[in-house]
């Protein structure tokens, strides 16, 4: 069973949405720019069992507890470059932009990175650092842009 985002997407903005990525794709296949998609996750101690078969007077159970959680912020290429940071802490957007600019220092060429339009990557202080390329300036090459995509499967 997936999760659902409520509603559907614009139609028209999907549409260009992904025209964008496909030319971002095929840039990339023609080794133009590297393309990075990127995405946060948190691993914890807490189980998570959706369901089990059990016996119909057998009660089924993991013990679980809250306890320590570890968060990682990365990003793969469709070669399987993958970058990433953790942290014990929160990813907020402080943390995607900090980790942005310490990427940018190692960029050879143009570099695109695709986020969804979750809350942190949407955030007024990433959008406008993206839109000004500030992750440009400590880099050779630095990122070209980066593009949110509805959270909605393509």
């Amino acid at each position: 069973m997936r999760r659902c985002p409520k509603g559907s997407p614009d139609a028209e903005l999907l549409a260009i949405k992904k025209e964008q990525l496909g030319l971002l794709e095929e840039q990339s296949r023609q080794g133009h720019i590297t393309l990075y998609y990127g995405d946060e996750t948190g691993v914890n101690e807490l189980g998570y069992v959706p369901y089990a078969w059990q016996f119909k007077d057998e009660t089924l159970g993991i013990a679980s507890a809250r306890g320590k959680q570890i968060n990682c912020l990365g990003l793969v290429s469709r070669t399987n470059e993958f970058v990433f940071q953790t942290s014990y802490g929160n990813i907020n957007a402080q943390f995607v932009l900090e980790f942005m600019e310490k990427l940018s220092l190692d960029l050879t060429r143009k570099t695109v990175v695709v986020l969804d339009n979750a809350s942190i990557h949407v955030a007024q202080k990433v959008k406008a650092d993206a839109a000004r390329n500030v992750w440009h300036a400590g880099s050779r090459e630095g990122f070209s842009s980066s593009i949110c995509l509805p959270i909605h499967p393509i």
